[in-house]
């Protein structure tokens, strides 16, 4: 048995405690809104610059608030980024967060695929 037929994918329920777990983290205990789409790693490259070599399917979670990014990596010296929204992106086969992100704007997630809410 591979280790991939152990994977289990994650229900909303799952990306909803990821969602609210990162927000914690980055200073935000009750995010105004928490909504989701289904899509693909090619789709989302020219939002988060990876370059990934399968086009493996994703969640891409956005939550709006007011977000401190103390988890980020910065130099030393430099501010923590902040910003009004939080996109964090899971794969949609093991449920594992593959990056996050603050913006000083939402994305709008109808461009991605059909929009769901979680919050």
């Amino acid at each position: 048995m591979s280790a991939e037929s152990n994977v289990t994918p994650p229900t909303s329920a799952d990306l909803l405690s990821t969602a609210k777990r990162l927000a914690a983290a980055n200073d935000e205990d009750s995010p105004s809104t928490i909504q989701y789409v289904k899509t693909d790693r090619n789709t989302l490259k020219h939002i988060d610059g990876t370059q990934p070599t399968a086009n493996d399917p994703v969640y891409l979670i956005q939550m709006t608030g007011n977000f401190v990014g103390h988890a980020a990596k910065v130099p030393p010296g430099s501010k923590a980024p902040r910003g009004n929204a939080l996109t964090v992106t899971v794969d949609a086969k093991s449920g594992h967060m593959l990056g996050w992100s603050i913006l000083a704007e939402p994305h709008d997630l109808a461009t991605f695929g059909v929009v769901s809410a979680l919050k």
